[in-house]
């Protein structure tokens, strides 16, 4: 199965991949900051939409502080568990469809806040512009990706990974998908980067971490098997597995 943000039949393996790794970061949890963040910014007046929503955890523990909640997915087996979650959980302020972020089925200025963590918002003007069109005027995308640096010692040791070439060329994240935005309309566009230390607690830990994400393209453990050796020897600590996690959160209004 080809390991990549555009395929949705790995991102439904990945969800409901039954056995997680252990891991430990070191420091502020940027998923934490950008989760306080959004709910800084909700109010019992305001409508949400979750772009890239997945199994819709966040949309779910973000509902009582909204009016209403929607996530959307291009994944059905995803949405068909989040609506059922959302079923056994009794909440009712909240809403689930099978949908492409680039083509969105709600009219323009619907929502408050569109948020895509870790999803495609900014991958691509495409997305950008359609979460542009069905924010209100004043509205704001908030969202949490993967910045360049993330795994920068995994990826140099194997030669390549997600977003590689912004790695060893040094180029910015963040200003491309300022860039971005700023053509999808957007204003007031603000960025932050958080780069934390990250353990693996065992080598079959990070091996997991690499069968259910796309870090390292077309990873194979047969094929690669010298390469995560080397990674392993160089980077096992008392601690565990030293690698980093880089995060970039956006806010950006309309």
């Amino acid at each position: 199965m080809k390991r990549s943000i555009r395929n949705p039949a790995f991102w439904t393996q990945a969800f409901l991949y039954k056995r997680k790794e252990k891991r430990k970061l070191i420091g502020k949890n940027p998923e934490k900051i950008f989760l306080d963040l959004v709910v800084k910014n909700l109010s019992k007046t305001k409508s949400l939409l979750d772009i890239g929503t997945g199994l819709g955890k966040t949309p779910i523990s973000l509902a009582k502080h909204t009016k209403d909640a929607w996530g959307i997915d291009p994944a059905r087996k995803l949405i068909n568990y989040a609506k059922l979650r959302a079923k056994k959980l009794h909440i009712k302020n909240i809403h689930f469809e099978v949908a492409d972020g680039r083509n969105l089925p709600f009219e323009k200025e619907k929502f408050d806040i569109v948020i895509s963590q870790r999803g495609p918002v900014t991958d691509n003007v495409g997305f950008a512009r359609e979460a542009f069109r069905v924010l209100k005027k004043g509205g704001q995308l908030i969202e949490i990706t993967i910045g360049e640096q993330d795994k920068e010692n995994i990826k140099r040791t194997f030669g390549r990974g997600q977003n590689y070439y912004g790695l060893i060329n040094k180029v910015s994240s963040a200003k491309n998908k300022k860039q971005l935005l700023k053509k999808a309309g957007f204003r007031k566009i603000k960025t932050r980067y958080y780069n934390l230390t990250e353990y693996f607690a065992a080598k079959h830990d990070l091996i997991l971490r690499l069968l259910r994400t796309p870090i390292i393209p077309n990873f194979n453990l047969k094929k690669d098997y010298k390469l995560i050796n080397k990674v392993i020897n160089k980077y096992s600590t008392t601690k565990g597995i030293k690698t980093n996690a880089h995060r970039l959160i956006i806010i950006a209004k309309k």
